[in-house]
């Protein structure tokens, strides 16, 4: 993330996003969700863990998903950006949509 709040801290800058931190609450409020992701054209499950809001900031960063009106995942160029835990699901399609990027 470019920019990464609530509360402030250095980050790689290479995606054009703020990170908001601890979004969704504390660890003691995680939860999974069954998500859309647009370029799979299907759902998968989604573990949310202390995670972050992603607000784009730029027009080339690509909305892959959303858990009600919130961005949860995006691209831009070769570089994904989740507000999930994407290692944690058994399903492995977002893992591959990655690796062929």
């Amino acid at each position: 993330a470019k920019n990464v709040t609530n509360p402030e801290q250095d980050s790689l800058g290479l995606i054009d996003i703020t990170a908001i931190r601890n979004h969704y609450g504390p660890q003691t409020e995680s939860f999974e969700s069954e998500i859309y992701i647009d370029p799979l054209n299907r759902s998968l499950m989604a573990q949310f863990i202390r995670a972050p809001l992603i607000k784009v900031n730029s027009p080339e960063v690509n909305i892959l998903a959303s858990h009600g009106s919130d961005t949860v995942l995006v691209r831009q160029n070769n570089i994904l950006a989740s507000s999930f835990h994407v290692e944690l699901g058994s399903d492995t399609a977002l893992h591959e949509f990655f690796l062929n990027l």
